[in-house]
């Protein structure tokens, strides 16, 4: 089992892949995948995938959360059946005039 959490923060009007880099960009075995995504203020809009399926979007708005809070595994929201060697992305945009922090926790568990 892999749990990790991601903290980015997305400039205005930027658009950033949250994973993008990551260890876990790519599903390293055939693995259940859960996640959660918050951001600390309104205005981003995510598009969530593992490899071809959609799980959230396209430009889905944010739920808000405080800066530093962290993610339990209760709260993860997004789940999926991954192979090994898909892609999992997590394209955040800043629609606002100001930078705001995304954070995701993801859980991988091998199946």
């Amino acid at each position: 089992m892999a749990l990790t959490q991601v903290e980015v923060a997305i400039a205005a009007g930027a658009t950033v892949d949250v994973l993008n880099g990551t260890v876990y960009q790519f599903a390293p075995w055939n693995a259940a995948v859960a996640m959660n995504i918050n951001a600390t203020a309104v205005g981003i809009e995510a598009t969530v995938l593992t490899g071809s399926d959609l799980i959230m979007g396209p430009a889905s708005p944010l739920t808000v959360q405080a800066i530093g809070t962290p993610l339990t595994t209760e709260g993860f929201t997004l789940q999926d059946v991954v192979a090994a060697g898909e892609r999992l992305s997590a394209t955040c945009t800043n629609t606002t005039g100001g930078a705001i922090t995304v954070t995701l926790a993801l859980n991988l568990t091998p199946v």
